[in-house]
């Protein structure tokens, strides 16, 4: 729970009524503005929605096709162009799911023998974009409004989702479907988590209200009443045998699993409970309030160990290092603070955000932190000395959450401008933005063995991305093999040659003239292969890309990502139907190569994780039906 994003929102049930009301006036604003304003063409879809999956056909429209004003704007060339612009944009912002189906939609209203050669190698480009580098494996969507959290279980087959529709729901991380929707809370959801086991689910809700969930019987076990105000936190103890929740009535209580009895309320704060977390042993409680101070209890006995006094702000999270033995909390007053864990007395000041704090966490091994604030960066720090280490810049608005990936090599943030990023923690760089969202995204979580992340957001979904490698990569750690190719087409009339730039050319072998030069590496490009059929080119650069291109034409193709180190060495399979590229980190990774744009659009069309949403549709003038 963060005070910060609190503080902007209404109450859920007023909230639900806006968001209702506002859809509905938005849209009928929409149409008519569309209808009175037909060269109008926004280049995002700036409002949320629940985006439904969309059957594409790649293929020609089919005979007897109804047609409209949309329509008929679509198959104009320069509507075909505003639409790639539109698909472009996307992919440059992170989102090449919505930027492959406006590419869909492109060939939908104008098939591939009727586009102009420079719009087809656009389509062709924005499709392999997101099959190279899509990120986005599945959304989950099936709850209305704000979702507040989303964890995973610790097995990390199951992801449990708290929302402002006053629900909690189950996803399977397999294939996103939703396992089973828990109703009985008569507020917003602010908290959700599964036991230690998974056996168990707890919730904490603006109703007042604790419940335990039956996961196999997909039934409430117990109501736990008590607090006098909303309860906006719950967590379990490590053993899994103890609840403590966070409210606004300034208490935080302890409750008995097994029969949901109230075992000690933790009274002391003089103002808002905003968080309570047991330490890693279990023995001890933290709490911060919006008084200006975190607290210490003794969890067995509820207890006051410590007072931590120090900020002049709302403290607005306060957690322990993974050994207990630190603490670090988060203020409004613009600063995070060092506490020993056992004692409360204070350490080190982090002082270098230049707006209030939302968040702060450790990194797995406790020798580092990272702060989250309104000033729109994410910053690490040095645990044991407080020094600043890296500011993480990138984002546009308020960054709301930033966590480690379990190997402590990368950090997830989510950010108010919609998008989610992925940071290198040894260099600081931006290693993916993770955009499609459309609102606010409010935190981030990693499975357990780092593959995954959940992005929860205001828009009402989660989505799922694949983290290791990108969605339709397959990835072989430590590769022992070697692979290659030839720099000569078949013919043997051309060869590819690299050198000491950036740059890789293609030179005649018998005028020994260039005949084009492959530009886009960042880095010397140090190896150059030709397909068996002599159709494309892929080159593997010390940037850490790979790129294929046309043979024909030199025209740029699809740019592969993935790689976490230089490339050393590139190949096509035997048939020319597979890329293979192998880095400096001893990772081989495995693309998939299409005959021809419409395999690829095919197949774009069935991988694809979701479709447009109406709302989308409506901005880009497209028809409300996929299948007019």
């Amino acid at each position: 729970m963060h005070v910060g994003q609190e503080k902007r929102q209404p109450d859920g049930k007023r909230w639900l009524t806006l968001q209702i009301a506002g859809a509905a006036v938005f849209s009928v604003g929409i149409i008519a503005f569309s209808w009175l304003n037909p060269g109008w063409q926004p280049w995002s879809a700036r409002a949320p929605a629940e985006p439904e999956k969309t059957t594409i056909d790649p293929g020609p429209a089919r005979q007897g096709q109804k047609s409209d004003p949309a329509l008929s704007a679509a198959v104009a060339p320069e509507r075909i162009r505003a639409l790639l612009s539109d698909a472009q944009q996307h992919v440059d912002a992170g989102d090449p799911v919505t930027g492959a189906l406006l590419a869909l939609e492109v060939l939908r209203y104008r098939p591939e023998p009727g586009l102009e050669p420079a719009d087809r190698a656009a389509v062709q480009r924005i499709l392999y974009e997101a099959h190279f580098n899509r990120k986005e494996r599945m959304i989950l969507n099936g709850q209305i409004g704000f979702i507040h959290s989303a964890a995973f279980s610790a097995d990390g087959t199951r992801v449990v989702t708290a929302a402002s529709d006053r629900t909690v729901a189950v996803y399977a991380v397999r294939d996103g479907a939703m396992i089973v929707k828990l109703n009985g809370h008569d507020d917003e959801v602010r908290s959700a988590h599964f036991s230690p086991d998974g056996q168990l689910i707890a919730s904490a809700s603006f109703d007042g209200t604790v419940r335990v969930w039956d996961f196999a019987r997909r039934s409430e076990a117990h109501v736990l009443r008590g607090h006098t105000d909303k309860v906006v936190a719950v967590t379990f103890s490590p053993d899994g045998q103890r609840l403590v929740s966070a409210s606004y009535d300034a208490t935080a209580r302890i409750w008995n699993v097994a029969d949901g009895v109230e075992t000690a309320v933790l009274k002391g704060h003089g103002g808002r409970v905003l968080g309570a977390v047991f330490s890693p042993e279990g023995q001890r409680i933290l709490t911060a309030s919006e008084d200006t101070t975190a607290r210490l209890w003794d969890a067995t006995n509820g207890k006051p160990i410590a007072v931590l006094r120090g900020h002049n702000g709302a403290v607005v999270t306060a957690r322990f290092s993974s050994d207990g033995r630190t603490i670090v909390t988060a203020s409004a007053d613009g600063t995070a603070r060092l506490w020993n864990g056992s004692t409360g007395e204070p350490g080190p000041v982090l002082r270098g955000h230049t707006n209030q704090l939302i968040s702060a966490r450790f990194s797995p091994d406790g020798a580092m932190v990272a702060t989250t604030s309104r000033d729109a960066t994410v910053r690490l720090w040095d645990a044991a000395t407080g020094a600043q280490t890296a500011v993480l810049r990138g984002h546009t608005s308020w960054v709301n959450d930033a966590v480690f990936s379990p190997d402590g090599r990368q950090v997830a943030s989510a950010s108010v401008d919609w998008q989610a990023r992925l940071w290198d923690v040894a260099s600081g760089t931006n290693r993916a933005v993770l955009a499609g969202h459309q609102n606010d995204v409010r935190e981030t979580a990693f499975s357990v063995d780092g593959r995954h992340l959940l992005t929860a957001s205001a828009d009402g979904t989660v989505r799922l991305w694949d983290i290791d490698g990108d969605v339709e990569t397959k990835v072989i750690p430590n590769w022992a093999g070697k692979i290659g190719g030839t720099p000569f087409s078949p013919d043997g009339r051309f060869v590819v040659r690299t050198g000491p730039d950036n740059d890789a050319r293609v030179i005649d072998t018998e005028s020994r003239t260039e005949r084009f030069v492959l530009s886009g590496h960042s880095a010397p490009v140090v190896a150059a292969v030709y397909s068996p059929d002599g159709s494309h080119i892929l080159t593997g650069s010390e940037d850490g890309t790979a790129r294929l291109w046309d043979a024909a034409t030199g025209d740029a193709i699809g740019v592969m990502r993935g790689a976490h180190a230089p490339i050393r060495s590139v190949a096509f399979d035997g048939g020319g139907r597979e890329a293979m590229v192998l880095s400096a980190d001893g990772t081989m990774r495995q693309y998939r190569i299409f005959a021809t744009l419409h395999d690829l659009a095919a197949h774009a069309a069935k991988a694809l994780p979701r479709g447009l949403t109406q709302t989308q549709r409506l901005q880009f003038q497209l028809p409300l039906d996929p299948g007019q």
